[in-house]
């Protein structure tokens, strides 16, 4: 039996304040956070970058939940256990899915944005050891699965970008991916295994769908990112809450990965042909009516000067 003492030691300052502060922080290990984060990338930043980034984490998790399964270690006991959060700990302990969620999604973001930026890496190692600090907190896991799952998903999220940038993913390297998860979503019964396979079917046909057809172009405008960001991120948001619904039944977590996966990739880019068009339209407008408000101030300045000349003279 695992060592409480950690969390013991950490719970004795427990307080409402922090008790909402490593509720927030925990959420930033669950999937909704990483889709969220991909979303954003992938429209507005760098289209490779967030597929690569996508593959490395599905491929995390399956990683992270195979040795979940293997190894099958107990969790806390249900005292220690924050009720409230409760929901976000369904599977065994070992390795931490949320630990390893956060410092998948940083590495894999800091190998693929910012390599050779130091301070990057210490934002990743800060962030992820704040989510498992909240793990910790909340009661869900012992110290040891924290560790492990914060080194595992740094190992996989950094070297999977550096592996996945030296190879083309092509109908091989797709088998690969897709046949081993639909044969374990037919053995195992579980949330991560059909949440995989939804997102891992919806990156092969939405992608695909985008590259060849679509061709949705990255903005340098920011007002347009901002424009992109807010209205695809209230509608992902809204798809999510939507299969929540239905109380996490396996067809309603396979429909709904891949439907927010399908938005990702291919309804959102083709609405944002839509909106990009009105947000141009609009920046230009204002533009010009900024510049027509110059000229009349410029020509009002210049009729006082001349004003002021012809009163000079006489």
């Amino acid at each position: 039996m695992a060592s409480t003492g950690i969390i013991e030691f950490l719970q004795q300052f427990k307080c409402g304040f922090l008790d909402g502060l490593f509720r927030v922080i925990t959420f930033f290990g669950e999937e909704v956070a990483f889709i969220i984060l991909l979303a954003v990338i992938f429209w507005c930043f760098s289209k490779t970058k967030a597929f690569n980034m996508l593959i490395v984490y599905l491929a995390g998790t399956a990683v992270n939940f195979g040795l979940k399964t293997v190894i099958d270690a107990p969790r806390p006991p249900m005292e220690l256990r924050d009720p409230v959060t409760l929901g976000t700990a369904g599977s065994s302990s070992f390795p931490s899915g949320h630990s390893h969620s956060a410092s998948n999604y940083m590495f894999s973001g800091t190998a693929s944005f910012f390599r050779k930026k130091w301070w990057a890496y210490l934002i990743s190692i800060v962030f992820s050891c704040l989510v498992a600090l909240s793990r910790l907190y909340l009661g869900h896991h012992y110290l040891k699965d924290v560790i492990a799952g914060v080194l595992l998903g740094g190992f996989i999220g950094y070297f999977g970008i550096i592996i996945l940038e030296k190879i083309k993913i092509n109908s091989f390297w797709w088998i690969v991916l897709l046949v081993p998860v639909y044969i374990l979503m037919l053995v195992v019964e579980h949330s991560e295994i059909y949440i995989i396979a939804g997102g891992l079917t919806a990156a092969f046909f939405g992608y695909n769908i985008e590259k060849r057809y679509i061709k949705m172009e990255i903005p340098k405008n920011v007002i347009v990112k901002l424009v992109r960001m807010i209205i695809g991120v209230v509608l992902l948001y809204s798809i999510y809450l939507f299969f929540t619904i239905f109380n996490g039944s396996e067809i309603s977590l396979i429909i709904g990965s891949f439907v927010a996966g399908m938005f990702i990739f291919v309804l959102a880019p083709l609405l944002f042909k839509i909106t990009d068009k009105w947000t141009y339209k609009i920046i230009e407008c204002i533009k010009r009516k900024k510049q027509q408000k110059k000229e009349i101030k410029e020509t009002d300045t210049m009729e006082n000067l001349e004003s002021v000349e012809i009163n000079t003279e006489e």
